[in-house]
C-alpha cells in the first residue's frame, strides 16, 4: 500500500505560487514573525470562536470585525452545531485532503460549513459570458477539500459558506456548491503535487518576488536565518 499524500489548501498555494520551493519549506517550518493582517485574521477566528469579550478589554477592530460575523450569524439564523473541526478526507486513493473548518451549521433544516473571513475590503464581482456573477474568492480550492467527505462518512455537506466582514464594506455571504469539475480540477492540482514530492521536484525560481517570500531567509540562508522560523512538529 503507498503512503498517504495529504494536501491542504495552504500547501497548494504554496505549491503553485510560482515557485514549487516554497512548498517543502512551508512543511518543514513555522513562522515565528506573522504578518499584521494573519495575526489580526486569527485574532477576529478566537473571538468568534469564544465569543465576544468586554469590548473595553480587547483590540477595538478585532471587536468589531468578530461582532459583524457573529451578528450576521444571528441575522441569518445559523444555528452552529459546532466548531474548529479537523478535517481529514480520502480525495483518490493516495491522495487525503485536510484542514480545519470554522464551523458547521444548520440553516433551513440544511447542514452546511461555515468559513469567517477577513480582510481590508469586499470580495469582487465578475460577470462571466453566460451572465453568471461570480467571487472568484469563493471558488478556491478551500471549498472543494472541506466538501470532501471522511472516509466512511455519507451524509457530509455540500454546501460551503463564506462570511466574509471587511474593513471596509458591508458584510456577506458568498456559497459555494460541490462540483465534480472543481474535484477533479483538485485531483490534478493534488496529484501534480504528489509526482513532484514524489521526485523531489521542487525548481527555485528566483527573481524579484524572492523579495516579499516569506521563506526567503532559509531559502537563501541570510545572516540569523534560523530567528525567523521553527521546526514543525512531526
Amino acid at each position: 500500500m503507498s503512503k498517504r499524500f495529504v494536501v491542504s489548501n495552504s500547501g497548494l498555494k504554496q505549491f503553485f505560487s510560482g515557485c514549487p520551493a516554497r512548498y517543502p519549506f512551508y512543511k518543514k517550518y513555522n513562522m515565528t514573525m506573522l504578518s499584521p493582517a494573519l495575526v489580526f485574521g486569527l485574532a477576529v477566528h478566537e473571538m468568534v470562536e469564544k465569543g465576544l469579550p468586554n469590548p473595553h478589554e480587547t483590540n477595538y477592530r478585532v471587536h468589531e470585525i468578530a461582532s459583524k460575523l457573529l451578528r450576521m450569524v444571528k441575522k441569518l439564523g445559523y444555528k452552529i452545531i459546532d466548531q474548529e473541526i479537523d478535517h481529514f478526507a480520502p480525495l483518490t486513493d493516495d491522495i487525503w485532503v485536510a484542514g480545519r473548518i470554522d464551523a458547521v451549521a444548520e440553516l433551513e433544516g440544511e447542514t452546511v460549513l461555515i468559513d469567517f473571513k477577513t480582510g481590508a475590503n469586499g470580495w469582487k464581482r465578475r460577470k462571466l459570458e453566460t451572465g453568471e456573477i461570480v467571487h472568484f474568492q469563493a471558488l478556491s480550492n478551500q471549498g472543494t477539500i472541506y466538501l470532501t467527505p471522511p472516509a466512511g462518512v455519507q451524509d457530509w455537506p455540500i454546501e460551503m459558506h463564506y462570511l466574509h466582514a471587511p474593513n471596509n464594506g458591508v458584510t456577506r455571504v458568498h456559497p459555494y456548491y460541490q462540483n465534480e469539475d472543481d474535484r477533479q480540477n483538485l485531483i490534478r492540482l493534488a496529484t501534480l503535487m504528489k509526482d513532484a514530492a514524489d521526485r523531489g521536484w521542487f525548481p527555485k525560481n528566483k527573481g524579484w518576488q524572492c523579495n516579499d517570500c516569506d521563506w526567503m531567509h532559509c531559502c537563501w540562508k541570510t545572516p540569523g536565518w534560523e530567528k525567523y522560523y521553527v521546526e514543525r512538529e512531526k
